[in-house]
């Protein structure tokens, strides 16, 4: 048989148990490596999505807060905004609109009370000269006369208003033929002619001057309407003197007193506010819950939160003044001159932890609803939507400008909101608004984020939980300036 056996195949051989061994080792070498590296990618992976989860939140979540909150003050713009400020942007007080329970006004009495016990405003003013200057009698009643020039007085206003508009849509049109020249300017700059740059330059200032002259004219028609409605709410009416009506002469005079917000069917809400005044009114009660808070006073309302703190509630509103429809956080159409209300606060989410856990999965929400002419609140007080999803806590400071008594110098300086409303006496203005979210990721990480943080300068650390998964945290702080609140100091100056 061997014989047979072809002599090619004879001479061929089989692996060695030496070479069998070399190849597994180095087979296993090369899977081992190969597999380091899958692992690695998958690691930096998670990591880098949830990363770029939270990165997301701050980019996007926060800028939509940014907008919404530059709006606080609207409609009221150029009053400084404290805890008194009627239609304030920042909502820290609240008061009651009881309609058709004045106290009357009466014949006057010097001090701007009244004697009179009906049910509307008599003769008294409200301004102390004991003279009264409506033609009323006592029972809300006016002459035809007095109806008459409050026809007309709301007819000029309404005009006034209409003007307005037209004005802001000619704004609208200057700033956009602005865009346009600062386009061109950065066409010409990049052409690298000097003079056609310095031409262009020129163009936009004049635009830019043109624009503020705009704006400058819009702003006074709305002064001329707010002062007409001012005047024919006080003959006799009290159903027009409403919140719009109720922001400037009145809550800036130095002699306004209790009177007025009787006279105006107006009420306060016990320990509401340390003063006779209220940044908004409502019918029925508006709850501390639902203004701007903070939590750090009373255990009983703690808001949610999975670091050892509390987080902070904010609050705040506006009128849309821009003859447009503008949009609320939550995505619904606000009407041109309707007054919104707006919350940020933190609620857990639909999205449940194991029971008996300390940290819940928990969402920053918005809450935007209205408040009509007549003081009755629409669409508030309820869960809202979420605007950005797992954040841990949520801080806010108020930014207050203040006046050095010994120096006379102005200065600024965070205050929670607990710290302001402690202030005695008038309260210092509120000029900026910062806000601090502490996102978590939605993706477990490989490696968890450190359990302590700093949130405006204080520790915060997060609640004990066994087990707990591993998820990247990490602190976003932004600090809006409210436009509409901005205060212009004037210094006198004299030429000898």
């Amino acid at each position: 048989m061997k014989d047979n056996i072809p002599q090619d195949l004879i001479d061929q051989y089989g692996f060695t148990l030496i070479e069998m061994m070399i190849s597994l080792v180095l087979g296993l070498l090369i899977s081992a490596a190969v597999m380091q590296v899958f692992l690695t990618s998958q690691r930096v992976d998670r990591i880098q999505t949830a990363g770029s989860e939270i990165q997301d939140k701050a980019v996007f979540g926060l800028q939509s807060i940014e907008q919404q909150i530059r709006l606080a003050n609207l409609g009221n713009n150029g009053v400084a905004i404290n805890d008194s400020t009627a239609l304030g942007g920042i909502v820290l007080t609240a008061g009651e609109y009881v309609s058709g329970d004045g106290d009357g006004g009466g014949a006057g009495d010097g001090d701007g009370e009244g004697d009179g016990d009906g049910d509307g405003d008599g003769e008294g003013d409200g301004e102390g000269d004991g003279e009264g200057d409506g033609e009323g009698d006592g029972n809300g009643n006016i002459s035809e006369a007095d109806k008459e020039k409050k026809k007309k007085l709301e007819g000029d206003a309404k005009k006034l208003e209409k003007k307005a508009k037209e004005k802001d849509k000619e704004v609208l049109e200057k700033e956009k033929e602005v865009r346009e020249k600062e386009k061109e300017v950065r066409e010409k700059e990049k052409e690298g002619t000097q003079k056609e740059v310095r031409k262009k330059q020129a163009e936009v200032a004049d635009k830019i001057a043109e624009l503020e002259e705009k704006r400058a004219e819009a702003a006074k028609k709305r002064e001329e309407a707010a002062k007409k409605r001012e005047e024919a709410a006080q003959i006799g009416n009290k159903s027009s003197y409403n919140a719009r009506n109720f922001q400037r002469a009145d809550f800036q005079r130095a002699s306004f007193q209790r009177a007025d917000f009787q006279r105006a069917d107006f009420q306060r809400v016990a320990a509401s506010s340390s003063s006779e005044l209220f940044n908004v009114m409502v019918k029925g009660s508006l709850g501390a819950s639902y203004l701007t808070r903070s939590y750090n006073t009373s255990s009983e309302n703690s808001g949610l939160s999975n670091t050892d703190q509390p987080s902070d509630q904010l609050t705040i509103q506006y009128i849309n003044t821009t003859g447009r429809t503008l949009y609320d956080c939550e995505g619904k159409d606000i009407e041109p001159d309707a007054h919104v209300i707006t919350r940020y606060f933190i609620k857990e989410s639909s999205v449940k932890t194991g029971k008996n856990k300390a940290r819940k999965n928990l969402n920053l929400n918005c809450d935007a609803g209205r408040i009509t002419n007549d003081g009755v609140l629409k669409d508030f007080m309820g869960s809202g939507t979420t605007i950005i999803e797992n954040i841990d806590q949520f801080n806010i400071r108020l930014g207050v400008q203040q006046t050095d008594d010994t120096s006379g110098i102005l200065t600024y300086a965070d205050m929670t909101v607990s710290d302001y409303m402690s202030l005695t006496g008038t309260k210092p203005s509120i000029t900026n608004i910062r806000i601090a979210i502490l996102a978590r990721s939605t993706a477990n990480s490989p490696d968890a984020s450190p359990n302590e943080f700093d949130m405006f300068g204080t520790e915060q650390e997060l609640k004990e939980q066994d087990d707990a998964p591993k998820y990247l945290r990490r602190v976003y702080e932004s600090n809006i300036l409210l436009r509409n609140a901005r205060i212009m100091n004037i210094i006198e100056t004299s030429v000898t």
